[in-house]
């Protein structure tokens, strides 16, 4: 027999069981894997005799890892382990499974057992424990009772931890037929002090069959913390996953934790009597506390205790409560649900209503179902929604303390008490339908925004009191203190309806609001049917608010319908109202005011609308002096209606439409003032009472067409304002345009300044002094060229202008003047469009009173033609511009033009039409005419005359140069080499050789061209040139050395100027005598002759306007010729000569005078002119003879430094035909006396006596460029 303290040991198989002697305690009993201990021994007599198959006593543990069984219980109880004692461990990693036979009627079987049963009275088992990883298994295949767990009579504490392996199982069989007795995982008797039961995560705790129970009890407190399965799916009466109850008279109460992976599948029930029903007589109540984060499968049920629930998790059935009333000294239920993050409850929510039963939202959520008999809901924290067809019926309120609480669309609450926002920063969404309940709210920092529709009814026949108002949207301090920054937002429909003689409001801004705002985008709006007099009104507010902010969004609508009812109004001491939706008031009523001492701002947006007065006043009904309401008002949409303010302050700026009229209630201390913009339209008259500061200012664009009464000032600083005709506006301060334009056809009651960059127009009158510092411009846009009349005097400053409207028939726009008018500054004249005479006459003002003074400038508006200027003058009474004619100098860019310039001043000075006509141009059209009047190509004709002269001499010089080393009649020798350009005088031969003939003449003929192209100036047109002819001659050698000779030619000369279209032609008659001599290297050759020249200049037409084909002029001239050029000649090799020269070109063109004709207006007479070049030269050849393919060329260079020493300018004096004592003088192009000039030249013998030659010349000079080419035969005989 073991003794305390000691260890058992089963390895293998004890049939018998095993018992701790009595009074054996501390023993430690292992049954290892693999032993089986099965069998039992009876532990316990009398009425409930039992038998254990394990027992220790106190302070012992048992380790089990193998099996423990009742292979034969007997009646009537059977322990699998029994522990009898305090501090008893039972560590269960194997199995321990009992069973009860089918057909027992009694027969209770334990896994794990406790009871004081045989102990003394008052004996109690303590610090109990029972670890459990492997199974405990029980069965009831009878109608007995079956435990997994079991704490008895007199247990202190139990504890029971089910690992992740664990396994504790109750089962009611298929062939049980009684199902009254207890079947349970884990029970507990009514003299059990504490259980608790840890069941981790993979631990599973079930129960199975009719009216069974995962886990079940009685314990005083009872502490379940589920971390992994508790299951019992039974359906029938009586089953339950948990079902804790109470019984005797004491405190009861039972703590279940279910943790994010804890599933508890069955119902939870924490009730006084098991399966407790409204009927059950209870005698100790058991409350308790359940917080889930994990998944509850089924329903929770609760009896008459306290009880709180934790739900972060799923709870998929019902929340029930048999919540009791106080009664007498006994506390009635005190039931809380706490629903956060991540809980969903899937049946409804039930109380009896009989106690305080709270709902408690935090965290995000959305809450399902039916709630009934609850007294409050309040959200703390977090973004709830009451789900869609979900129901709660509340006795008292539905708070929002804090955080976003949704009413989805389609739920419904029915509220006895409020509904209510009071936490800061607490705000409810309505997104469904609330009727007849107000939202209140009752905190700092708190919102509503609703999405639904808020619907209060006032009924008939109720009486006016606090009690029976109707409000869809309250805002409320709760106490003496203050709330501030209250937000209510309406996207849906708030309306309010008055049946009775009540106060309905839609939104009310109550006692003691710091500050408010509304934003709607919705509907707002409130209705009486019948008469009243109370307020009703869709937005209002009591004096008791600081600041109020209305905004209506565009789209959205406030209105108020029937008699004496307001869409808007209130008494807050700041009122702000932004409109930019549509606000109505009732036909002919009302739409907004506000009124009461303090400050208002209207704001009423381009997309707004009111509909109704506007009274921004000191009180409803009058205005006291002792109560001030300022405001400010700016209104860019349309009021249909009248605005009316109040004694004090107002400021007004309209840039839309007020259908009715605007009026003032002013006293000596009102500063009113009203600004009109852009887009501004009045319908009615503008009216103060003329006692205070009272300012009208316009701005922008647009019309008044309203009579203004008791203001003192007018002043516009900007844009073009008209007072239209058939009004009246009178300023008793005067009347300002400091900016823009005013344009006055009313009658207009005011001394009136005009500032230096302002404007008055029109065809009004302005009664008073006008006083001009900026612009008068009389006439308007219907009337350009109407009368502005003054009844005064009228004073023009120097910086002052006064402009009219002038039209080509003679018609001016005029300033009327009854009194006096004292001039200065500036006339300025604006015209029509139209083609102007110089000398036309205007009247643009006249003054009954007479004038005094003078304009100091006159100008135009800069639409004149340039060479008509406007001049003033005055008489007695009025003042005048007159239009006259400017001289074409002042369009001329050149001296050219300029002389051109002054001949047509004078041609056409008597011929207005035609300066009409030339005026309308351009100033560069008018500068291109000049250009062609001038007649620049008779300037330009000189310089291809005297190149013409010179080609035909170059031929005669170069002739001579040729025959002058000829030896005489019988014979001549040819020179080693020819210079090219000198032929074709002689034949290119390859050495000097002596050629014996008769024959000792020579005739000979030539071609030429040439082609040059003048650049041209900002004076002198650019040119290009043409000339083109032939010579021929014959001659003789008197003796050896000399030679003498003869030569008549033809030349056509043409020319074209770019820029004027002149073209010129002549046909040039030459005749001339040559001669050379020779002495050894030296030479000298000379020539003499003489050219007429006939032709013509064509002009285009100067101005077809005007008439004329284009003038057509005659050219001609006489030219003398004469050139010369000595020289050396080297030949410094065979076949090879160099000779240096130098020569003189000397020419004239006596050019007559010229008439054209067919130029029409513009017919030039120009004068004759002689020209003279006078050039020198200054080069070389060089001459070189080679033989190609049988015959001889001769090649030769030439290049010459060419300076002219006479004037090289080239200017006519011309006139026109019709002021031929006017004459200018023109320029042409005016050539460089320097240039350079070079040539090439290619001969040979194309038979005996007969030579070919071709010649290339060019002259290059910074201002011209000439290229010319020649080719000829000269035969000798």
């Amino acid at each position: 027999m073991p003794t305390g303290g000691q260890t058992v040991t089963c390895t293998g198989t004890q049939t018998g069981g095993f018992v701790a002697p009595a009074n054996v305690t501390g023993l430690t009993v292992n049954i290892q894997s693999g032993a089986t201990v099965s069998g039992s021994q009876q532990t316990s007599a009398g009425n409930n005799p039992g038998n254990s198959t394990v027992r220790v006593n106190g302070a012992s543990t048992v380790n089990n890892a193998g099996t423990i069984s009742n292979a034969a219980p007997v009646n009537r109880d059977s322990f699998g382990v029994n522990l009898y004692g305090s501090g008893i461990t039972l560590n269960n990693s194997g199995t321990i499974s009992l069973t009860a036979p089918a057909g027992n009627a009694a027969l209770r079987v334990y896994g794990a057992f406790t009871s004081v049963q045989g102990q003394p009275a008052g004996t109690t088992f303590d610090n109990l424990s029972i670890v459990n990883s492997g199974t405990i298994n029980v069965t009831q295949n009878g109608n007995g009772i079956a435990r997994g767990i079991y704490a008895g009579e007199r247990i202190g504490t139990l504890t029971i931890t089910n690992t992740a392996t664990g396994l504790i199982s109750a089962a009611r069989g298929g062939t049980a037929t009684a199902s009254a007795n207890a079947v349970a995982a884990i029970d507990s008797d009514d003299n059990v002090q504490s259980v608790t039961v840890n069941n981790a995560a993979g631990g599973r705790i079930t129960a199975t069959g009719a009216n069974t129970q995962a886990i079940r009890g009685r314990a005083s407190s009872f502490v379940i913390n589920n971390s992994g399965a508790i299951t019992n799916t039974d359906a029938t009466a009586g089953s339950a996953a948990i079902a804790l109850y109470a019984d005797d008279p004491q405190p009861y109460n039972s703590t279940i934790t279910n943790t994010a992976t804890g599933v508890i599948t069955g119902d939870v029930r924490n009730t006084d009597v098991d399966n407790q029903t409204a009927a059950s007589a209870v005698a100790s109540r058991r409350s308790g506390t359940i917080t889930n984060a994990g998944t509850i499968n089924g329903n929770l049920i609760f009896g008459n205790g306290d009880q709180t629930i934790n739900n972060t998790g799923r709870i998929s059935g019902s929340i029930t409560f048999l919540d009791v009333a106080t009664a007498g000294a006994v506390a009635g239920s005190v039931n809380t649900i706490n629903l956060g993050t991540g809980s969903s409850i899937g049946g409804n929510i039930t109380a009896r209503g009989l106690g305080a039963n709270a709902i408690n939202l935090a965290g995000t959520g959305t809450l399902t179902g039916t709630v009934t008999g609850f007294t409050s809901l309040t959200q703390t924290a977090g973004a709830w929604t009451l789900g869609a067809g979900s129901v709660q019926n509340l006795s008292g309120n539905l708070t929002v303390a804090g955080g976003n609480l949704t009413l989805a669309a389609g739920s419904t609450q029915n509220i006895g008490g409020r509904i209510q926002v009071t936490g800061s920063g607490a705000q409810l969404t309505v997104n469904n339908a609330i009727t007849d309940k107000a939202v209140l709210l009752a905190g700092s920092n708190t919102t509503v925004v609703n999405n639904g529709t808020l619907t209060g009814t006032g009924a008939a026949g109720r009486a006016n009191n606090a009690g029976t108002r109707v409000y869809g949207v309250l805002a409320d301090s709760p106490s003496t203190g203050s709330i501030a920054n209250i937000t209510v937002v309406n996207n849906g429909s708030i309306s309010v309806t008055e049946n009775g003689v009540g106060i309905s409001r839609g939104v009310y801004a109550g006692e003691r609001i710091d500050a408010m705002t509304l934003t709607n985008t919705g509907r707002i709006s409130a209705t009486r049917v019948g008469n009243g007099t109370a307020a009703v009104a869709a937005v209002d507010s009591d004096d008791d608010v600081t600041a109020l902010t209305v905004t209506n969004r565009a789209g959205g609508q406030i209105t108020g319908t029937g008699t004496g009812v307001r869409a808007v109004q209130g008494r807050a001491r700041s009122y702000t109202l932004v409109n930019e939706g549509t606000i109505t008031g009732p036909a002919g009523g009302q739409a907004v005011v506000i009124y009461g001492a303090g400050t208002a701002t209207l704001t009423n947006a381009a997309s707004g609308t009111i509909t109704g007065d506007v009274r921004l006043v000191d009180a409803d009904s009058a205005n006291p002096t002792n109560n001030r309401r300022n405001s400010t008002t700016t209104n860019a949409g349309r009021i249909a209606g009248n605005i009316v303010y109040g004694a004090a302050s107002h400021t007004l700026t309209n840039t839309g439409t007020v259908t009715g009229g605007i009026t003032f209630n002013d006293v000596a201390a009102s500063v009113n003032t009203v600004n009109l913009g852009t887009g501004s339209v009045i319908g009615g008259a503008i009216t103060a009472q003329g006692r205070g500061t009272n300012a009208l200012a316009l701005s922008g664009t647009g019309t008044l067409a309203s009579n203004v009464v008791g203001f003192t000032t007018l002043s516009q600083a900007g844009g073009a304002y008209t007072l239209a005709a058939g009004t009246t506006q009178g300023f008793s301060g005067g009347a300002s345009v400091t900016g823009g334009t005013l344009t006055v056809n009313s009658a207009l009651n005011a001394n009136t300044a005009v500032g230096s960059a302002g404007t008055l127009a029109g065809t009004g009158t302005v009664g008073g002094t006008l006083t001009n510092g900026g612009t008068v411009a009389p006439g308007s846009a219907a009337a350009p060229t109407g009368t502005l009349a003054v009844a005064g005097a009228y004073v023009q400053q120097a910086g002052g202008t006064l402009q009219s409207t002038i039209t080509p028939e003679g018609q001016a726009a005029r300033l009327a003047v009854t009194g006096g008018a004292t001039l200065a500054g500036t006339a300025r004249v604006s015209p029509t469009p139209g083609t102007y005479l110089p000398g036309t006459r205007y009247t643009v003002l006249t003054a009954q009173g007479g004038v005094r003074g003078a304009f100091a400038a006159v100008t135009d508006n800069g639409t004149l033609p340039f060479l008509i200027r406007p001049a003033a003058s005055t008489d007695a009474n009025n003042a005048y511009i007159t239009l006259a004619q400017q001289s074409f100098t002042l369009v001329a860019l050149t001296p050219n033009q300029a002389g051109a310039a002054r001949g047509l001043d004078a041609a056409l000075a008597n011929n207005p039409a035609a300066l009409a006509a030339l005026d309308s141009q351009s100033n560069a059209a008018l500068a291109g005419v000049l250009d062609r009047a001038a007649g620049q190509g008779y300037a330009s004709v000189a310089d291809p005359q005297l190149r013409a002269g010179r080609a035909f001499t170059d031929q005669l010089v170069s002739r001579a140069y040729t025959a002058s080393f000829e030896p005489g009649p019988t014979q001549f020798t040819l020179p080693p080499a020819v210079y090219a350009a000198d032929l074709p005088q002689r034949a290119p031969v390859p050495e000097p050789r002596v050629i014996e003939t008769s024959r000792g003449y020579g005739v000979w003929a030539t071609g030429y061209g040439q082609f040059g192209r003048v650049d041209g100036t900002l004076n002198a047109a650019g040119r290009s040139e043409t000339i083109a002819g032939f010579a021929g001659g014959i001659d003789m050698h008197p003796q050896v050395g000399t030679v003498l000779g003869i030569s008549a030619g033809y030349g056509s000369v043409d020319v074209s100027l770019g820029r004027t279209g002149e073209r010129a032609h002549t046909d040039n008659g030459q005749v001339g005598v040559y001669g050379g001599l020779t002495d050894g290297a030296l030479y000298a050759n000379a020539a003499l002759g003489y050219a007429r020249a006939e032709g013509r200049l064509e002009c285009p037409p100067v101005f077809a306007a005007l008439g004329g084909t284009g003038a057509r002029g005659t050219i001609s001239g006489n030219q003398f010729l004469s050139a010369g050029e000595a020289g050396y000649r080297i030949a410094y090799a065979p076949g090879q000569v160099l000779a240096p020269f130098v020569g003189f070109q000397v020419t004239t063109f006596d050019q007559d005078r010229v008439r054209e004709v067919g130029g029409g207006l513009f017919n030039l007479n120009v004068a004759g002119r002689d020209y003279l070049s006078a050039r020198t030269l200054v080069g070389g050849r060089l001459e070189s003879s080679a033989t190609l393919g049988g015959r001889v060329f001769t090649v030769a260079f030439k290049a010459a430094y060419v300076h002219d020493f006479a004037d090289v300018g080239r200017t006519i004096t011309s006139a026109f035909a019709l002021a031929p004592a006017v004459p200018f003088a023109v320029a042409g192009r005016r050539l460089d006396r320097d240039r350079a000039l070079i040539g090439l030249g290619i001969g040979t013998l194309l038979a005996p006596g007969l030579t070919g030659f071709v010649n290339y010349d060019a002259e290059v000079a910074s201002t011209d460029s000439i290229q010319a080419v020649r080719g000829g035969l000269r035969y000798n005989f």
